[in-house]
């Protein structure tokens, strides 16, 4: 009898103490992410801020919000700001997923229209929605770290607001190749 207890009481003890080690490891996860995004839903280039929000052994739902700024300097004047958004779902394990991703991307941009020598100049502006969906490969440790994505973003650009009637809005352009890389830390 005091043999079945013992094993009793060590195969309880030996399974709280699993639980509380399962528990350990799965809050030492590292959820925050910054990155540089080159192409991909930002345009050229963006800053960006990543944190999963959900995370099961399998899979994970992540968040992101980013930042870009752009300067043609040259005699149009180009200028634009652009905001990518995305909800992201990473199925795969330890550090290596697939990454299906829903996003948008707010643009504002400006630029200098020319009519001809001994015309006036004005200024046109325009503001834009990019849809984004992804599919790529993410790399991200749990531990933290080193942090890597590259993937395929087709996009729609739908035009919302413009003063200049040659694109009405509600007007959309499809680029349907188109793609980025990314690399950051993850802590």
């Amino acid at each position: 009898m005091k043999l079945l207890a013992t094993v009793v009481f060590s195969a309880i003890f030996s399974l709280v103490g699993l639980s509380v080690h399962a528990q350990t490891i799965q809050k030492s996860v590292k959820k925050n992410t910054v990155f540089l995004e080159l192409l991909g839903n930002g345009g050229y280039y963006s800053l960006n801020y990543d944190r999963i929000l959900k995370s099961e052994e399998k899979w994970k739902l992540a968040g992101r919000v980013g930042g870009s700024y752009y300067n043609s300097f040259d005699v149009f004047n180009e200028h634009s700001v652009s905001m990518p958004l995305e909800l992201s779902y990473l199925r795969g394990h330890d550090r290596h997923f697939l990454e299906i991703e829903i996003g948008a991307t707010p643009v504002y941009w400006t630029y200098d229209f020319d009519y001809g020598p001994g015309e006036e100049k004005f200024k046109v502006a325009n503001f834009d929605v990019m849809v984004l969906p992804r599919i790529g490969y993410r790399y991200q440790k749990p531990e933290g770290g080193l942090f890597f994505k590259v993937g395929f973003t087709p996009f729609s650009n739908i035009k919302l607001y413009t003063n200049w009637p040659v694109y009405p809005v509600g007007h959309t352009y499809t680029f349907p190749l188109w793609g980025g890389v990314a690399m950051g830390y993850t802590f």
